[in-house]
């Protein structure tokens, strides 16, 4: 009897471990990781080049393996430039969880500039190394099917995207 539980003691500790493992909290990624090292045991990516670009790729990612601060999306576009992650954005799809990300954005980024209008809040951040836009909106909305937005990007691909985006 004590073998046979020591036995699924382990295999449930294993099993624990090998899921921890997988989960990936985006708020705390560098914007310097290999992109294909960490997504590697992730099923069903589908990606695609932006702009055309070889060294500017998007994955779609559906997986409850990515989260942001607690908060699980349902769909993650991680983006790669010059082979390591340099972004991602996500829908936010409840206003309880809109507050959540909005009040620690906030917190971390004292000089974050606030655009109100009736129908949307826009936050936007811009330092040396990231640039960063959440596009919050009001709870009607989201009664209505409508999504916030957070798009976080490294800097460098902030400003090729922004130049491809002006051609």
């Amino acid at each position: 009897m004590k073998v046979k539980n020591l036995l699924l003691t382990i295999l449930t500790f294993t099993t624990m471990t090998s899921c921890a493992q997988n989960n990936i909290d985006l708020s705390k990624l560098q914007l310097n990781e290999d992109a294909k090292t960490l997504i590697k045991d992730i099923p069903n990516i589908k990606s695609g080049k932006m702009f055309d670009r070889d060294d500017m790729i998007s994955y779609g990612i559906d997986s409850k393996n990515l989260s942001y601060n607690g908060y699980v999306p349902i769909h993650v576009e991680l983006l790669s430039y010059n082979g390591t992650v340099a972004g991602y954005a996500f829908r936010i799809s409840s206003i309880a969880e809109q507050a959540k990300i909005e009040s620690m954005l906030k917190e971390k980024h004292k000089n974050i500039s606030v655009d109100k209008s009736k129908f949307l809040t826009l936050y936007k951040y811009k330092d040396a190394k990231i640039a960063l836009e959440l596009r919050a909106i009001s709870k009607e909305q989201f009664e209505q099917g409508m999504f916030g937005y957070l798009d976080i990007k490294r800097i460098d691909l902030y400003e090729a995207n922004e130049k491809l985006l002006k051609q």
